[in-house]
């Protein structure tokens, strides 16, 4: 992933992040493109990306609560950070 790429996934979370209601199929779709994988299993889809906690994403018929997508939002921010600090690591060798 480059740089480029991993501004551009920030841009999209903020711009969820200021949505009031967001479908959890979207949520779905930006963890699978920062780099989460599906699990199978349990009662919510399960979202898994090495060395950081599997992310549950709720999929209810109402709207899903702020709360609950501003937390997924945080924990993929976490992602884009631990994979920004990935990067530098190795153009620093």
């Amino acid at each position: 992933m480059t740089p480029k790429k991993i501004e551009e996934l920030r841009r999209r979370v903020e711009e969820l992040r200021g949505q009031a209601q967001v479908p959890s199929r979207e949520l779905e779709k930006l963890a699978k493109a920062i780099g989460r994988t599906p699990r199978k299993g349990g009662k919510h889809p399960m979202l898994e990306m090495p060395g950081r906690r599997p992310l549950p994403i709720p999929h209810h018929s109402r709207p899903m609560k702020n709360r609950t997508k501003d937390a997924v939002l945080t924990q993929l921010e976490g992602d884009l950070w631990v994979i920004e600090e990935k990067l530098s690591n190795e153009t620093e060798r």
